[in-house]
């Protein structure tokens, strides 16, 4: 059998280690996060602790290796050290998190006490396996060399395309494969398994080669080194640390910038970061047969970083162009799986169409500076001492571009920064050679670079309204909006208000958020959801003194919540800067209270870190963040999160999560709801409109029903009025349902619940946001032909007629108006699909269906399917003479009389009398009968035997109800909810 030349086994083995290098990368930011959150500072300091462990360990590494013979059983060693601490990883991090929030933050009395022990800590938990991680490459480097010393520029060459490739597949892995499937700590443990795989396969390796000797400080190739001693060691390691700093600006300019583009879901910015390695990876490949023929490492390296200023420039000229390309991409692919799947290849195409021609050259920057440096006869520690110089600057340039460039002049300053970096760095470069060379080449490169970036300062700027489109949604490059009123960067996104007509809308990264009618007409898209959220914990809380507020959005929940005089203090916690100055930019004075109230407190922080730090309690927190499937928003939806938040709620208090019903799917709702339910003693599910849901909880009391004291607060009832929501029976009649039904229905769901470390709905949120998926559930359950809330649910969710107001979501106003249209025939233009059916009902009415018995029946059929649910018991005589006149009812069939019978029952809610006309026509079915006629029978009949604490009998009606109906036929909605009632009341016995 043919043996593999050892340099191939190395690079492969080095690409193996830079997969899993990358899911540490990733994991292991993640795991910090969830312990130091996920605002601006916080981000930066996981990534200053991860990158300065890299350079503490290319230091050590550099230092010693020239010293170590067996320095490839050290890299092994490292690795195999690095395996094993990944396989501990999440266990100790568990352990050490939990008892930190539990038994210490509470004593430390202090924020900033609080913010120094978990910056400690997480240095303490994350420095470690970085420095380790940090060792890796000079070490494979220096055992690579001494393998082949006439070809150093080569050899680190392909070591640094092999780890770099392996890393852009490694992020990919990562998100895609990985996390999925296994979560975190499956994710890490794999990847520790690799690193323990590296190790021995290393040790095997080194075992049958034989180790030459370190070489001594001397230069590989003295013959070739240029007389000039302008680029002194020193000098190698500030080009080194200039050229990293510039490239962490792109990266970051341009994640903000594609951000737009692709979507800020945790998967687009795992297709951006491999697109940018993989950048990286193709120029560390095209140098490695340059690198050596070059004369003068200087010249070659001075073109490389003019070459890179410039094409980062030019990225600025062709980012307007990527909302066209997505453009195309959202009309091109189909919104089913094999269509995200698309979508996410072209997504990849886009970004490294952006990013791959200045990556490349950057790829090229440290193989040419470290051999350079090797050449020069600085020795192995240049290894290590290039890429630390590479990875301090990229901590320098993390932090410049996040705190002080990004907010001060936006993405497009971000890259105008880091291309002047690498430009400047170059025209120093050619300083350094001897004239005449220098001067001619200074000064041609001086006049371009004038040019350059003059022309682009002034010239590549992008059509706000492309900016603000959501194009990875919608499919349109340029927005429909009238105008923008508002766009900047912040630290953690990009923020823009925008008009349409009277209509303010406020978006992140392209993705709107609220909405305000700012005229005097009807309440815009949002504005309901906005103020119920803040109204209705004020109608459920008997006495709410405080409050907290996570997530400002248009500041329209703090200010309903502030209009409650007795509020003492409302607190809002929102992550975003930019999102408060944009708030008041766009919505200012109909969120007034928010900015004005002496009451207000507006704190820019990570909500987890905030309750950790603030230490407060509150009889009221409203958690409406924006979608989960916005990278780092999942873990706002998970059971750390609701378990956490319940711990900050007074007794009798109440938590209200919002949660959209567009772009996700059932499972994921489902999964959220089983994350909740847990830490709560009740919950109810409200709907806002049909888009969204309103979830309150209560800590530790049952759930009341919404009192009127929200409606004699004058400002309050102004706003609802406005909304539509006229009374308590207006809120009440929004209520679906509470835990006790509730709770089994998602539980049927085959959805994990949704954690920290099993990140369920950020996975799969943002393919459902492709897929335009809908989770109709709620609605459908609110809308439901047979009233199971009405005759299963608390007696404080029964609703009367009065004060329902034409746009509640419910169908109970619509059913008012069919019930006045039969009795009265006052028609309604807003009666729409049910208009017809009762005009055919009540002509047939007149002759008893003589003229067309069946499409008579199947009209008033209809009808009374649809009323019944909410038939007011001093109506009902009256509705059913006008409905079906007594002189018709003797001379109707066998089965039309049956299904009178049956709706009579369901609308006096006589239990008994359903499950008697219920199981009568459910024995006369067959599996030739309408299956929908056959799942109503069945359903009230379950419902009666339910409602009568029968249970067993109530599951007994299942074995009949499958002999009826086709074989693989998918029973309704109902019978599913009814089922998981009784299956889980038979549990509780």
């Amino acid at each position: 059998m043919r043996r593999i030349p050892v340099p191939v086994a190395l690079l492969c083995i080095f690409a193996v280690s830079g997969f899993s290098g990358l899911i540490y990368e990733s994991i292991w930011s993640h795991y910090l996060k969830l312990f130091l959150g996920h605002a601006a500072y916080s981000q930066v300091l996981v990534l200053v602790i991860f990158m300065g462990g890299l350079a503490i360990g290319s230091l050590v590494a550099g230092h010693f290796s020239p010293r170590w013979k067996h320095v490839l059983l050290g890299y092994a060693l490292v690795e195999a050290v690095t395996g094993v601490i990944a396989l501990l990883f999440h266990g100790a991090f568990d352990r050490i998190t939990q008892a930190s929030f539990v038994h210490v933050i509470p004593q430390l009395g202090s924020a900033s006490a609080v913010q120094a022990y978990k910056w400690g800590l997480g240095a303490l938990m994350l420095l470690p396996q970085s420095i380790l991680l940090g060792m890796t490459f000079p070490l494979m480097s220096a055992g690579f060399v001494r393998q082949a010393p006439d070809a150093a520029g080569r050899s680190v060459s392909m070591l640094y395309f092999t780890n770099s490739l392996g890393g852009a597949i490694g992020v990919l892995a990562s998100g895609f494969v990985l996390i999925p499937n296994f979560g975190l700590p499956g994710a890490i443990m794999t990847a520790g398994l690799l690193n323990l795989i590296v190790a021995f396969a290393t040790w095997l390796l080194v075992k049958k080669i034989s180790l030459p000797e370190p070489p001594a400080a001397q230069p590989v190739a003295p013959s070739r080194v240029p007389h000039d001693r302008g680029l002194s060691y020193r000098f190698l390691l500030f080009a080194s640390l200039v050229t990293g700093m510039a490239s962490f600006c792109y990266e970051i300019g341009w994640l903000r910038m594609l951000s737009l583009v692709l979507g800020a879901s945790t998967h687009a910015f795992e297709l951006m970061l491999s697109s940018f390695i993989l950048g990286l990876a193709l120029g560390g490949l095209w140098i490695k047969r340059r690198v050596e023929r070059a004369t003068d490492p200087r010249n070659l390296l001075a073109v490389i970083q003019v070459a890179m200023g410039l094409l980062a420039l030019a990225t600025l000229f062709v980012y307007g162009s990527t909302f066209d390309w997505m453009s195309v991409v959202m009309n091109t692919f189909t919104r089913t799986e094999s269509g995200y799947a698309g979508f996410n290849w072209a997504s990849h195409s886009i970004a490294s169409l952006l990013m791959l021609p200045a990556t490349f050259c950057a790829g090229m920057t440290l193989p040419v500076i470290t051999f350079a440096a090797l050449r020069m006869g600085a020795g192995e520690r240049a290894i290590g001492g290039v890429y630390a110089a590479n990875t301090i600057g990229a901590i320098m340039g993390i932090v410049l571009a996040t705190h002080v460039l990004m907010p001060a002049f936006s993405a497009k300053g971000v890259i105008l920064a880091g291309a002047a970096m690498d430009f400047g760095l170059g025209l120093l470069l050619f300083a350094t050679m001897a004239p005449p060379a220098r001067i001619r080449r200074v000064a041609a490169a001086a006049v371009i670079g004038v040019v350059a970036f003059t022309f682009t300062f002034l010239a590549a700027n992008v059509d706000p309204l492309k900016l603000t489109s959501g194009v990875f949604r919608y499919g349109f490059s340029r927005s429909s909006q009238d105008e923008v009123l508002y766009l900047k960067d912040g630290k953690t996104a990009n923020v823009s208000v925008s008009r349409k007509g009277s209509e303010v809308s406020l978006a992140t990264n392209g993705k709107f958020d609220a909405s305000i009618n700012m005229g005097p007409g009807p309440a815009g898209v949002d504005e309901v959801t906005q103020t119920l959220l803040g109204a209705l914990p004020l109608m459920l809380h008997s006495a709410p003194k405080t409050a907290a507020v996570v997530g400002f959005g248009s500041g329209m929940t703090s200010h309903t919540l502030l209009l409650d005089p007795g509020i003492e203090s409302v607190d809002t916690i929102e992550i975003e800067e930019r999102i408060i100055e944009a708030a008041r930019r766009g919505f200012f004075p109909r969120n007034r209270q928010a900015y004005e109230d002496p009451r207000s407190r507006i704190h820019i922080e990570d909500a987890k870190t905030y309750f950790s730090v603030a230490n407060k309690q509150y009889d009221i927190i409203v958690s409406e963040p924006s979608n989960p499937w916005v990278s780092g928003i999942s873990s706002l939806f998970t059971e750390e999160f609701y378990r956490h938040v319940s711990g900050h709620l007074n007794d009798g208090g109440l938590l209200v999560q919002w949660m959209q019903l567009y772009e996700i799917d059932f499972v994921s709702v489902a999964s959220v709801m089983k994350a909740l339910s847990p830490w709560f003693q009740d919950y109810a599910i409200y709907i806002a409109d049909r888009d969204n849901i309103l979830i309150i909880a209560s800590k530790n009391a049952n759930l009341g029903g919404p009192q009127e004291r929200a409606f004699s607060l004058p400002g309050l009832r102004e706003d609802l009025r406005r909304m539509g929501v006229l009374s308590s029976d207006d809120v009440r009649a929004r209520r679906v349902a509470g835990k006790a039904l509730l709770d089994p229905f998602f539980g049927r769901s085959l959805a994990p619940v949704n954690s920290d470390y099993f990140p369920f709905i950020d996975n799969r949120a943002a393919r459902a946001r492709f897929m335009k998926q809908i989770a109709a559930e709620p609605v459908l359950l609110l809308i439901s032909e047979l009233p199971i809330a009405a005759m299963l649910d608390s007696p404080s969710s029964r609703v009367s007629w009065q004060g329902l107001s034409i746009q509640n979501p419910s169908a109970r106003s619509l059913a008012q108006l069919v019930v006045r249209f039969v009795i009265e025939g006052q028609d309604d233009v807003v009666l729409s699909h049910m208009r017809d059916a009762v005009a055919m009902a009540r002509m047939g009415a007149q002759d008893c269906g003589a003229a067309a018995p069946m499409v008579w029946q199947s009209a008033w059929v209809k009808v009374g399917r649809f009323v019944a649910p909410y038939l007011e018991q001093d109506q009902a005589a009256a509705f059913w003479s006008r409905l079906l006149p007594p002189r018709c009812r003797e001379r109707m069939s066998m089965q039309a009389q049956q299904w009178y019978r049956l709706l009579s029952a369901v609308g006096a809610r006589d239990a008994q009398a359903m499950i008697d006309r219920g199981g009568e026509m459910l024995r006369r079915s067959t599996p030739d009968s309408p299956a929908r006629d056959t799942y109503y029978a069945a359903g009230a009949t379950i419902l009666g035997y339910l409602a009568l604490q029968e249970t067993e009998r109530a599951r007994d009606v299942w074995p009949e109800l499958r002999e009826r109906i086709p074989s693989g036929a998918e029973p309704a909605m109902e019978l599913r909810w009814l089922e998981a009632i009784a299956i889980g009341r038979l549990q509780k016995q």
